[in-house]
C-alpha cells in the first residue's frame, strides 16, 4: 500500500512538471531553448503515458518513476535558471507563486523591497548591508566574478575568467528558487564575509587558499536547498535524511555538490595544485564550513567560540605586558599563525554571515526576514498537507508576532556571536552596532503592530 501511494505521488509531481514545461514554451526563451524543451517534453510526456497505461506501481515502477521525475526536474531547474538569470529572486518567486494560483504572507505586501544602489562602484560591495536581493542573478554572478577576481584567486591558482566564470554559473544554477534559500541568499552571505575580510585584518592573517575556500563555501552553501529544514527531511525519511544518518543533513548534500562540481573536468582547478596538502587543506576547509552553517551546532559552537575569544583578550593583555603566559592559556587562545584556530574562526564566522540579516541596516534585514517567514510558513502547509506534525513557531500569526521572534532571535542568537567576532576582530563593529539599532526598531515595530486591548 505504501508503495502505491509513493508510486501515485511521483506520477502526480511528475504530471506538475510535465505542465510547467508546456507553459515555459510561452516564455521569453530562445528559440533553442524551446526547441530543446519541445523536445524533452516529448519524451517526458510519452514515458508519463506509458507509466500511466501499465499502472505499474511495484518496486521497478516505482524507480522508473523516480528516474523520470528527477530527469524532468532538471530539465524544469534548468528552464528556471534561464529565467532567472535576467531576473531577482523575488520575482522569480512570486511570478511562480501566481501560476500557482498561491498567496504570500501579508508581510510582503506590506514590508517594501530595498532599492537598488542608484550608482554602483565595486568598493559597495565592502558594505555589510549590500542590497543584493535588489540584483538580478546574472548581476550577482558579475559581482562575484569581481570579488573573487579582486582576491587575485586567478593568478594564485591559475584559474582562466572563463573558467571562473563556468564555476560561478554552476553554482547558480545548483541553487533552486524558494523564497529564502535562494542563490541571492548564497550571494548575501559570501559578500558579507568579504565584506569582513576588507574591514578587518582577516585579509593579513588568512592566506589566499584559506580565503577562496571559504569565499566558495560561502556562495555555495545552500545548493539546491527547497526551501525545508533538517527535522521536514527527517519526518519525511528522504533519501538524503538516509544517505546522512539524520545528520546535518541539508549541510552535507550542501558541501557534497560543491565538492561534485569542483571535480568537474571543465573546471577543476584543484588538480592543478602541485601540493597535495594544500589541496586537502582546501577541499576539507570548504567541507568543514558549510557542515558550521548547521543551526543545531550553535550553541556548541558559540560556547567553545566565546571561550576562546576570552583567552585570546586574556594572551594579548599578558603579551603587552611583558609577562609570562600560562601553556593552557596559550592552547585556548586564537593564535593566528595555527590554520586550526583560523578554520575555527571562519567557521564561526561564515555561520555568523548565514544567519546575519540583523547585522544590516534595517531595510535590507527585515525584508529578508520577511521572505524567510513565507518560506516557513510554506514548509507548515506542506507539514500539513503531508498528515506531518506541524512545526507551530514556523507558521506566520500576524506583524506583531513577527517583530517579536525577529527581537528573541536577533538579541539570543544573533548578537551573542558577532559580539564576539567584533571583540576578536574591531572591524566587525559596525555589524553590531547595525543589530543593536536594529533591536530598537523592532521593539518600535512591534508597539505599532500591538492592537490596542
Amino acid at each position: 500500500m505504501q508503495s502505491n501511494e509513493k508510486f501515485q505521488r511521483n506520477m502526480q509531481k511528475i504530471q506538475s512538471k510535465i505542465e510547467f514545461i508546456n507553459k515555459a514554451l510561452n516564455y521569453d526563451l530562445s528559440q533553442d531553448q524551446k526547441e530543446w524543451l519541445r523536445t524533452q517534453l516529448t519524451l517526458f510526456t510519452s514515458l508519463f503515458e506509458a507509466l500511466q497505461d501499465s499502472a505499474t506501481n511495484d518496486e521497478y515502477g516505482q524507480g522508473v518513476s523516480e528516474d523520470l521525475y528527477e530527469n524532468i526536474r532538471r530539465v524544469k531547474k534548468k528552464v528556471i535558471f534561464w529565467l532567472k538569470m535576467d531576473s531577482t529572486d523575488v520575482d522569480i518567486f512570486k511570478k511562480l507563486k501566481k501560476e500557482k494560483n498561491e498567496t504570500w504572507i501579508p508581510l510582503l505586501d506590506l514590508i517594501p523591497a530595498p532599492e537598488r544602489l542608484t550608482e554602483f562602484r565595486n568598493a559597495d560591495l565592502w558594505d555589510f548591508s549590500f542590497p543584493c536581493i535588489s540584483y538580478t542573478n546574472q548581476e550577482l554572478c558579475q559581482f562575484s566574478e569581481t570579488i573573487f577576481k579582486e582576491q587575485n584567486v586567478l593568478s594564485e591558482f591559475q584559474i582562466s575568467s572563463d573558467t571562473l566564470n563556468k564555476i560561478i554559473k554552476m553554482i547558480c544554477f545548483e541553487y533552486n528558487s524558494p523564497t529564502y534559500h535562494n542563490f541571492s541568499h548564497g550571494f548575501n552571505v559570501f559578500q558579507m564575509f568579504y565584506a569582513l575580510v576588507k574591514k578587518t585584518e582577516l585579509e593579513k592573517v588568512l592566506d589566499k587558499t584559506e580565503i577562496f575556500a571559504a569565499l566558495l563555501a560561502s556562495l555555495g552553501h545552500d545548493m539546491n536547498h527547497k526551501g525545508y529544514n533538517n527535522a521536514y527531511e527527517s519526518k519525511l525519511k528522504t533519501q538524503n535524511s538516509v544517505l546522512y544518518f539524520d545528520s546535518a543533513i541539508l549541510e552535507s548534500m550542501h558541501a557534497s555538490i560543491l565538492i561534485r562540481i569542483l571535480k568537474d573536468p571543465e573546471i577543476n582547478f584543484l588538480e592543478g595544485i602541485p601540493d597535495l596538502a594544500k589541496r586537502n587543506q582546501f577541499r576539507d576547509l570548504v567541507v568543514a564550513v558549510i557542515l558550521a552553517t548547521d543551526m543545531s551546532k550553535h550553541n556548541k559552537l558559540l560556547k567553545k567560540f566565546t571561550d576562546s575569544v576570552k583567552a585570546t583578550v586574556e594572551y594579548r593583555n599578558i603579551k603587552a605586558s611583558g609577562e609570562s603566559i600560562d601553556k593552557r592559556l596559550e592552547e585556548q587562545a586564537f593564535l593566528m599563525d595555527r590554520p586550526h584556530d583560523k578554520r575555527r574562526i571562519l567557521k564561526n564566522i561564515i555561520h555568523a554571515c548565514d544567519i546575519g540579516n540583523p547585522c544590516q541596516k534595517f531595510d535590507r534585514y527585515i525584508y529578508w526576514s520577511a521572505l524567510l517567514n513565507q518560506e516557513f510558513d510554506y514548509q507548515t502547509k506542506k507539514e500539513a498537507k503531508r498528515g506531518l506534525e506541524v512545526t507551530v513557531f514556523m507558521k506566520y500569526k500576524d506583524p506583531a508576532a513577527f517583530y517579536g521572534g525577529q527581537t528573541f532571535f536577533s538579541k539570543n542568537v544573533v548578537f551573542p556571536l558577532w559580539e564576539q567576532i567584533s571583540i576578536l576582530f574591531e572591524g566587525a563593529s559596525e555589524a553590531v552596532e547595525n543589530l543593536q539599532a536594529n533591536l530598537k526598531r523592532l521593539e518600535e515595530e512591534k508597539a505599532k503592530a500591538t492592537p490596542a486591548n
